[in-house]
């Protein structure tokens, strides 16, 4: 016994359980919710691995499988004494009800003596977050208007549209200019202004190169997280529009890792559009907002995307 109680979620999922098993079976249905790469042999005795963010592999073996009703692998990391492959184990159960799927999540044998990021609450905190990533699957789609963003959901394209009360100028410089980019987050930038220059941006987390530059108008950049695939570049795109009194943004990127949807859009907001806006119309950044970059700093660090 690991003296740890075992964590115990429970969602529903408008979908049919035929359909949810596969997302646990899958590798191209995990990598919407969960990981970035999978091997995946869902038998007794196959292997279960996965990765579930740069450099960090889940590894197990699938125990028991019963299509469409229930699904159980041991679990553990690979490179840890304190929780090594097999040490634990996830068991998956799958309710037919009406409209859907009820799921039931118990992940058990845990130790105690885990250190972060694999405590037994890190893990109780991913499985809260996996689980939501799951059911958004199959959410029905809705515009989300946050201040004055407008975001709509895609599986792998981030589309957003901020104003700030500032030139489109204005706007291109925090963009393009490294140290008044580093005065939104407090981390280390630096940015090319020629077509075809590199750039980095928190630290060495984002990177990329420019591929349209036109001041006061437009930004094109093939741009990456550390976390991604090898080689993998999403396209992002920053269309600024005068309006009377302030400037439009439409933003959209292209080729963003499905399981990374929800953490890239969050970022945009809480750490670039917001912190712009309270730099053009404060003079400086909220407490608030500073805690959300200081907070997006600790997921970096602890690999929690």
């Amino acid at each position: 016994m690991s003296g740890v109680p075992d964590i115990e979620r429970e969602i529903f999922i408008a979908a049919s359980p035929e359909t949810v098993f596969r997302f646990f079976v899958e590798p191209a249905f995990m990598a919407r919710w969960f990981g970035q790469r999978h091997t995946l042999d869902p038998r007794p005795g196959g292997i279960f691995r996965v990765e579930v963010s740069a450099g960090n592999f889940a590894h197990g073996t699938y125990i028991e499988v019963i299509p469409h009703r229930r699904i159980a692998f041991t679990w553990g990391w690979e490179g840890r004494t304190d929780l090594p492959p097999g040490h634990s184990l996830v068991e998956i159960e799958l309710v037919p009800e009406e409209g859907g799927t009820l799921l039931r999540l118990r992940h058990s044998g845990l130790p105690k003596t885990a250190e972060a990021p694999f405590t037994p609450g890190d893990h109780r905190k991913r499985w809260a977050n996996y689980l939501v990533r799951l059911k958004q699957q199959y959410a029905v789609p809705i515009e989300e208007n946050v201040m004055n963003i407008i975001q709509e959901r895609d599986t792998t394209t981030i589309r957003q549209t901020v104003t700030f009360n500032a030139s489109p100028e204005a706007v291109y410089e925090v963009l393009m200019d490294s140290q008044k980019h580093e005065s939104l987050s407090g981390e280390e930038a630096n940015i090319s202004r020629e077509i075809g220059g590199a750039f980095n941006a928190w630290g060495e987390h984002i990177s990329g190169f420019n591929l349209v530059l036109q001041p006061g108008r437009r930004i094109v950049q093939a741009w990456r997280a550390k976390d991604w695939w090898a080689d993998h570049y999403s396209i992002a795109t920053f269309d600024l529009r005068k309006l009377d009194g302030g400037t439009e943004l439409r933003f959209t990127q292209i080729g963003v890792p499905p399981h990374r949807f929800d953490g890239h859009s969050r970022g945009w907001i809480e750490t670039y559009w917001r912190p712009m806006q309270e730099l053009f119309e404060k003079g400086a950044l909220s407490d608030e907002t500073r805690a959300a970059s200081a907070a997006a700093r600790r997921r970096i660090d602890q690999g929690d995307l």
